[in-house]
């Protein structure tokens, strides 16, 4: 039995294995992340973080309760997330989320408050 042959297959093999893990993993830190802003029924400034990490300020419009913004990234766990918006009619109101992995996150609603950002954050759970 020649075994310098052995040990290479089994070095060879053991690296294998690794590498497949380390792919395996890198994909189970990663995540769907989703901002997503409703039930306003008049236009409103929104703040968010993108996938880098950087500020984003945004003015959106909108005809009616109906009209929803979104803003979706691959985030990896432990990553900071943030979201905020203000609008301006009293008579309105705005429903603020964060889904991960299509899941709501976290959450924030205000009605009949123009004064008042609405505010959601946190991080990526590991």
């Amino acid at each position: 039995m020649n075994f310098p042959n052995f040990k290479k297959r089994k070095v060879l093999a053991a690296l294998i294995i690794f590498l497949f893990a380390m792919v395996s993993c890198e994909k189970e830190n990663e995540k769907q992340v989703k901002y997503l802003i409703t039930d306003s029924a008049s236009d409103y400034e929104v703040s968010f973080r993108n996938e880098n990490g950087i500020l984003i300020n945004k003015s959106v419009s909108v005809e009616s309760e109906e009209d929803n913004w979104s803003y979706e990234f691959t985030g990896k766990e432990g990553q900071i997330l943030y979201v905020s918006a203000i609008y301006k009619n009293i008579e309105s109101g705005i429903d603020v989320n964060i889904l991960i992995d299509g899941k709501i996150y976290k959450e924030a609603q205000s009605l009949y408050d123009t004064l008042n950002y609405v505010i959601v954050s946190g991080t990526i759970p590991y």
